[in-house]
């Protein structure tokens, strides 16, 4: 299904657009008969999984297995991800394959930096003000296992992101 064939609005998909993605999905299972709120609550967490590994594969030391679909670091780069954030502890030996897809339909429409901001935080900062989007973060290369033992690494510092 592509993202031309099915509304999207400023904030996400459209009444419509969550009606005929729900309509196709049930098309293509026809023994599941998804509801509406099952494909939104699915694709909430899909999209927050995806933000997630998006974060930690833009920190240091963290590189990304694509034939896997893995995050891939060293067990110290792990246990700081993991004090960031304990969910993400789940992908340390879990692929997520759907990253590129979900990426497909969200980058450019998923907030980064100092636009990641939600209702509840008071208000939006004042570069919210733009109108255009943020390119993606740049990736950073994974740490060489014999680049780690022939330097010290620089002090982890990941900022904790916020998946509201």
């Amino acid at each position: 299904m592509s993202t031309s064939q099915c509304t999207r609005g400023q904030n996400g998909w459209t009444t419509e657009g969550w009606r005929s993605i729900t309509q196709k999905f049930n098309d293509r299972f026809p023994e599941a008969r998804f509801s509406k709120q099952q494909v939104r609550e699915k694709e909430r967490e899909l999209k927050a999984n995806y933000k997630m590994i998006r974060d930690a594969k833009n920190s240091s030391g963290v590189g990304w297995n694509e034939s896997l679909g893995m995050l891939i670091a060293e067990p110290r780069i792990w246990d700081e991800l993991i004090k960031v954030d304990k969910k993400i502890g789940k992908f340390r030996k879990k692929p997520f394959p759907l990253y590129n897809d979900v990426a497909s339909l969200h980058e450019g429409n998923v907030a980064i930096g100092d636009l990641n901001f939600t209702s509840t935080q008071g208000g939006a900062p004042p570069s919210a003000a733009r109108t255009t989007h943020a390119p993606p973060p740049a990736r950073t290369a994974p740490v060489p296992p014999s680049a780690a033992r022939t330097a010290p690494a620089p002090p982890l510092a990941i900022a904790a992101p916020n998946y509201d």
